[in-house]
């Protein structure tokens, strides 16, 4: 049994469908049988759960518009765990999503302690260049730095971010 989740840590989950039933994320594996030239990842059951993913498989059987966002943390290094994500997001490309791709550089500024131009460099260098030659394509992607977001919001995802950083959080024990 778990006791608590939070984002400093996690202790060892014994019943993840119990979990996944208080939090209410929903089983995933009806779809992993439904979808077609599915990557190792969803084939395998490895992805276990989601959250209206019905609505996306019906823009898929019906050749809807839907659209993916998804993110990085450039962090460090190309790892398995990055590929097995974008393993997923490239198949959903490749059944016609719009993918937005966001680097979450301010993100890694605070939370790493990595400078902007060092996030930026990973971004495209770990990350981007890797993604591209596992198979996303320009086509329908939009890629962006969370400090270059969309103009409406970059002014306030900005700021919340900045000040997070100076508020002090204590969690309960």
């Amino acid at each position: 049994m778990i006791n608590k989740i939070d984002p400093w840590e996690v202790k060892e989950v014994k019943d993840y469908n119990k979990l996944m039933k208080e939090l209410g994320v929903d089983d995933f594996s009806q779809f992993s049988k439904k979808l077609k030239d599915a990557p190792l990842e969803i084939k395998r059951n490895l992805v276990i759960g989601q959250k209206d993913f019905n609505k996306v498989y019906d823009c898929i059987t019906k050749k809807k518009e839907f659209a993916i966002l998804t993110g990085l943390m450039p962090s460090g290094v190309f790892h398995f765990g990055h590929m097995s994500v974008i393993n997923q997001v490239i198949y959903y490309q490749n059944l016609g999503a719009k993918i937005y791709l966001l680097a979450a550089d301010l993100e890694a500024q605070l939370t790493r302690n990595i400078s902007k131009k060092e996030a930026e460099r990973i971004s495209v260098e770990e990350y981007l260049l890797n993604y591209i030659a596992l198979g996303l394509k320009k086509k329908n992607l939009t890629f962006y730095f969370q400090t270059h977001g969309p103009k409406k919001a970059q002014e306030y995802m900005n700021l919340s971010k900045l000040a997070s950083a100076k508020t002090t959080f204590k969690p309960d024990t």
